[in-house]
């Protein structure tokens, strides 16, 4: 009777001083769990600001409509918000610096995932198979601006 499985998984993390078995190779990903986490971190703190943008009313000024601008934004508004009868505004600059170092951390980290990413021991594409697609995201930068492009093939 023949085994089903095969004898090593179809891709495993690599560690340092292990052996590549034979029909494998190494190749480098993006660490998962890192992006989830950063992009998780970023999209709520940035949702959170957004709103708090979108909010605004006739009565308060144009003040909120900083936050809607990502890692300054809050900051921006708390430094420019103006309160006509606040004793203490403590939880202002405290809004500003949480917010804006949480989406900090959260763009920090979805970056690191694909910056820093993880050697995976895979196994060989078969002869006369064709290598699945798979996409990255690559730095570009021109004259009008700078971002991340996605690349693949499909």
């Amino acid at each position: 009777m023949a085994l089903s499985a095969p004898l090593f998984p179809r891709a495993f993390p690599f560690h340092e001083g292990m052996t590549v078995p034979r029909g494998y190779h190494i190749e480098s990903r993006p660490r998962r769990r890192m992006a989830l986490t950063g992009g998780i971190i970023f999209g709520v703190t940035y949702a959170i600001a957004l709103v708090a943008a979108l909010s605004a009313s006739a009565s308060e000024g144009s003040d909120n409509a900083w936050n809607a601008i990502p890692f300054a934004g809050p900051l921006i508004f708390a430094h420019k918000r103006t309160c006509s009868q606040c004793v203490d505004d403590i939880g202002t600059p405290l809004y500003g610096i949480m917010v804006s170092g949480s989406q900090v951390v959260g763009a920090a980290m979805l970056a690191s995932a694909f910056i820093f990413q993880r050697p995976w021991v895979v196994p060989d594409p078969a002869q006369g198979t064709a290598i699945q697609g798979g996409i990255a995201f690559v730095p570009v930068a021109n004259d009008k601006g700078a971002g991340l492009m996605a690349v693949g093939r499909f």
